[in-house]
C-alpha cells in the first residue's frame, strides 16, 4: 500500500524476513522517494566484560560487523587462558534460504585484548541455514586448546538433514609488547601473560630492544658517608657507590667514614667524626685509624672542683667541660684541692686564708689576666670574682678588670672603713 503527496511518500508492506514469520513494515520518504527512512537494527551481538569478578562492568562492545539492519543471534563465547576471546553467532544477511525464509551464517569474532575490541569476523559455515529449525543453533559448542579453537554446530543444508559438524580455526597470536618487571628487567610477551602471570606492566607497541623499563631505586652510599637515591647500575658503575636495594636515603643511614679519635689522655678509638667530636669529646683525624696514628697527649694537671674533689685532665676539659680550676704541672696525687674555696668575704685570690684582701691578691689577679694569662695562679675563682658576676661557680672568664678595680678601690681609694666587700656565695 502506498500514499503520496506534497513530496511525501508513505509505504506499508508485509515481510517475512525474520524466521519466515509475517510482519507489517512501514517507511516513508520526504523527497518524493529519493531517500527513505532507515528502520531500526533488529538485533546485534554485544560483549561486556568485568575485571573485578563482576562487581562492575565496562561499556558493551559490538561484536558483529555486518553494517546492516539484519539481526545477529545465538552467541557462544569461550575465553582462553591468555585472555583471548572467541565468539560465534548467527548472522542474518540478505541471502534467502527460500522466498519465505531468510538465511543465517555462523560467523566467528576474535579479540586479542580481552574483549576490549574485536577483529573483523569470518564465516565458519560454508552454507546459509535457518536457525531455530531442526535444532540449528540450539546445541552449538566451543572449546579451545593451545592456539586452536574448535566449534561444533548443526547444519541442515549440507546434506538435506541435520548433521553435526566440527570446525577448527587457528587463533591469531596476541600482540607482543615490552613487559617491565619489578626488578627492572624486561620480557617481550602479550598483555595477559605480562599483567596476570608475570605481574608486570605491559607497554603496547614496544619491545625490550627499544623500551627502557624503569629501574628500582635504592640508597647509594659513598665513601664520604653521603647518600643519593638512584638505581643499582648508576650507583655502582657510574657513581662508584654501594647500592642498598629496597631502601632510600630518608630511611637508610649510610656508613660514615672512620678515623682515629684522640682523647686528652692520649687514648684512641676508631669512630666517625660526629661520634668523636660531638659524643665522645675527642679530636677526629679523618683517613687514619688507631693502629697507624699516634694520638698526642695533652698536658695534664689537677682539676679542682668547688667541693674540693680532684681529677687529672687537660686544661680545656677541666675549665670548659668540667667547670673546675686547672693546676698545670700538678696531679691529684701531689696537689691538694682546697676543700672550702671561698670563706667569709671575697678577695682572697692567692689562697692565703686571710679574710682581708692584700696587694698580693691583686697581683695574682693581674698576673692571671694580663701577664702570664694562666688562671691557675688564682687559688679560688670565687674569691677573685669580687663582683660575683659568675655566681657561686665562676669561670676564669668571669674574673675581669672590674674585680681588680674593686679591690684597688677597697684598699687604696675609698678604703676599708667605707667600702664593703660582699660575702662569699
Amino acid at each position: 500500500m502506498i500514499a503520496a503527496g506534497n513530496g511525501y511518500v508513505n509505504i506499508v508492506w508485509p515481510d517475512q524476513r525474520v524466521f519466515g514469520l509475517p510482519n507489517i513494515y512501514t517507511s516513508y520518504s520526504t523527497d518524493n522517494g529519493a531517500t527513505w527512512l532507515s528502520g531500526p537494527d533488529e538485533a546485534d551481538v554485544y560483549c561486556v566484560r568485568s575485571t573485578d569478578g563482576g562487581a562492575t562492568w565496562g561499556t558493551p562492545v559490538t561484536v558483529n560487523d555486518d553494517g546492516t539492519d539484519y539481526p545477529q543471534v545465538l552467541p557462544w563465547v569461550v575465553i582462553k587462558a591468555n585472555g583471548m576471546v572467541d565468539l560465534t553467532y548467527y548472522d542474518f544477511r540478505s541471502t534467502m534460504v527460500s522466498p519465505l525464509f531468510p538465511g543465517a551464517q555462523l560467523r566467528m569474532a576474535v579479540s586479542t585484548d580481552g574483549a576490549v575490541s574485536f577483529l573483523p569476523t569470518s564465516p565458519i559455515q560454508d552454507t546459509v541455514v535457518m536457525p531455530m529449525t531442526d535444532w540449528v543453533g540450539e546445541y552449538n559448542a566451543m572449546a579451545v586448546l593451545d592456539d586452536m579453537v574448535y566449534t561444533a554446530f548443526t547444519d541442515n543444508m549440507q546434506t538435506g538433514s541435520s548433521d553435526i559438524f566440527l570446525d577448527r580455526s587457528m587463533n591469531p597470536a596476541p600482540p607482543l609488547g615490552a613487559c617491565c618487571l619489578a626488578d627492572g628487567s624486561c620480557m617481550d610477551t602479550d598483555q595477559h601473560d605480562c599483567e596476570n602471570v608475570q605481574g608486570g606492566i605491559w607497554h603496547a607497541g614496544t619491545n625490550c630492544a627499544t623500551y627502557t623499563c624503569p629501574q628500582p631505586q635504592g640508597a647509594c652510599c659513598f665513601a664520604d658517608g653521603s647518600c643519593m637515591d638512584t638505581d643499582q647500575n648508576n650507583c655502582e658503575n657510574v657513581q662508584g657507590g654501594v647500592w642498598h636495594a629496597g631502601t632510600n636515603c630518608a630511611t637508610y643511614s649510610c656508613p660514615q667514614p672512620q678515623g682515629a679519635c684522640c682523647f686528652a689522655d692520649g687514648s684512641c678509638m676508631d669512630t666517625d667524626q660526629n661520634d668523636c667530636e660531638n659524643v665522645q669529646g675527642g679530636v677526629w683525624h679523618g683517613g687514619t685509624n688507631c693502629a697507624s696514628y699516634t694520638c698526642p697527649t695533652l698536658p695534664q694537671g689537677a682539676c679542682c672542683f668547688a667541693d674540693g674533689s680532684c681529677m687529672d685532665t687537660d686544661q680545656n676539659n677541666c675549665e670548659n667541660v668540667q667547670g673546675g680550676v686547672w693546676h698545670g704541672g700538678t696531679n691529684c696525687a701531689s696537689y691538694t684541692c682546697p676543700t672550702t674555696c671561698c670563706v667569709g668575704r671575697v678577695g682572697d685570690a692567692n689562697g692565703s686564708g686571710e679574710d682581708e684582701p692584700t696587694i698580693s691578691d691583686i697581683s695574682v689577679m693581674i698576673d692571671a689576666k694580663f701577664i702570664s694569662g694562666d688562671p691557675s695562679v688564682i687559688a679560688c675563682l670565687a674569691e677573685a670574682d669580687v663582683n660575683q658576676s659568675g655566681g657561686a661557680n665562676p669561670t676564669p672568664d668571669d674574673i675581669t678588670i672590674s674585680d681588680i678595680s674593686t679591690l684597688i678601690d677597697y684598699l687604696f681609694i675609698t678604703g676599708p672603713e667605707t667600702a664593703v666587700l660582699p660575702d662569699c656565695l
